[in-house]
Formats: C-alpha cells, structure tokens, sequence
C-alpha cells in the first residue's frame, strides 16, 4: 500500500507529469473556445441615439426628447450643451456622447422592449390623436351628431 500511495504522490506532486500537463492544457484550450465562441457569435449591442429611437417610434425627436424628460423618473436631464442621462436613465442603458461641444445620449439597443417606454409612447401618441380628433371636429363647419 505505501508503493502506491508514494506512487501517486510522484505523479501529482511533478510539476512535470503527463496528468498536470493534460490538466492544464485541456483547460487553456476550453478558455480558448470559449473566447473564440463568443467572438464570433455575440454582438455587441448598437447604441442608438434619441433620433433613432424617434425614427423607429415614428415620433418627432422632441416628443421622444418629451417623453424621456417626463418619465416618472426622468431619464435624462436638460444641460446648458444639450442632453445627459440621469441616475435612472443609466440605470437604463445610457450613455454620454459628446460631438462639437455637445452632449447627447447614446441607449442600448434593449430599450426598444422597455414596457415603461413603450407605455409613455403610446399615451403621447394616443393623446395626440384625441387631440387631433377633437380639433377637427371643432373646425367643422356643421355639426356632428351620431346617427339614430
């Protein structure tokens, strides 16, 4: 018994030995495919500007500009050189951009499905219809009674 316990006590103490060198080489090769898998199938998220998000909405930049500013938490605020996230709209996935001179914010791709933005878009726009509904009918030159 003490045969095989020196034994195996050589094998596992040698810095040298097949099993340590198989050990640590399987591992260097399982971190290299990891690397190598996430290279190649991860993107790196887009970051979209306030313009962007507007186009994708189909809202004009100042009502998107509107909405981040009226949010129950705000998330951004307005500077003397332009826009910047809030606590809250970092929390959200903002980022600073600064081009000549100017601050903007820059949003992770993800707020496109943020349910607290997509709930504010659709009250402004559903407030917008009202609101276009009812000028209308104002402006009419008769008046409009619903059928009997």
């Amino acid at each position: 018994m003490p045969l095989i316990q020196t034994l195996i006590q050589k094998i596992f103490s040698s810095s040298h030995n097949s099993v340590s060198c198989m050990l640590s080489t399987t591992y260097a090769k399982n971190q290299d495919s990891k690397k190598q898998f996430f290279a190649e199938n991860v993107k790196t998220p887009q970051l979209l500007s306030i313009e962007q998000l507007s186009k994708y909405f189909n809202l004009h930049t100042e009502d998107m500009i509107e909405i981040f500013l009226t949010l129950p938490s705000p998330w951004i605020e307005k500077t003397s050189r332009g826009y910047l996230p809030t606590k809250e709209g970092y929390k959200q996935g903002a980022r600073e951009e600064y081009k000549n001179y100017e601050s903007s914010t820059l949003w992770n791709e993800s707020i496109l499905f943020n349910e607290e933005l997509i709930g504010q878009i659709n009250i402004k726009i559903n407030t917008e219809v009202y609101q276009m509904y009812s000028t209308l009918e104002n402006s009419m030159p008769y008046s409009y009674a619903q059928p009997a």
